[in-house]
């Protein structure tokens, strides 16, 4: 790896990790559900793809199914996920979030850009455009790929 790229890479994931909201920092937030960091991002990716099914999700994290059923069941048991079944396949299960859940989706998330935008405070307005015009960019031309990793 060259050395602009390693660079970039380094900035790419510092602000992933600014993005990331851990445990304390949503507990301070006033949310009385104990989550772990897996739990936050299956919060994180059944809210941005409602009505995914279980495989989805498993796939997303990374995880093998029986892993995948433990987080699902947790989830469920907590209120914050609902299971669903389709009359066309029993065997698909599809997951949404509750009420609940979808209150600390929008929390998350909420957290997530205030976060961002203490980051993107450091730039200027053509700055801003830039940086979106590139990542644009690179998210366009990865979009087969962001479809194969979300099937």
């Amino acid at each position: 790896m060259d050395k602009k790229t390693k660079e970039i890479y380094d900035a790419v994931d510092w602000l992933c990790q600014q993005l990331t909201v851990r445990p304390q920092q949503f507990h301070d937030l006033g949310e009385d559900v104990k989550l772990n960091p897996v739990d936050i991002e299956a919060i994180l990716f059944v809210g941005g793809n409602p009505d995914c099914i279980v495989s989805n999700l498993g796939a997303y994290l990374g995880v093998v199914p029986t892993t995948t059923s433990s987080i699902v069941e947790r989830l469920v048991q907590r209120k914050v996920l609902n299971r669903l079944r389709t009359d066309a396949n029993r065997r698909i299960v599809i997951l949404r979030l509750t009420e609940k859940g979808d209150a600390i989706y929008r929390s998350l998330m909420e957290c997530r850009v205030e976060s961002f935008a203490k980051s993107l405070d450091r730039l200027s307005s053509a700055e801003r455009n830039l940086l979106s015009d590139l990542l644009d960019k690179l998210t366009t031309s990865a979009e087969p790929e962001r479809q194969v990793r979300m099937a």
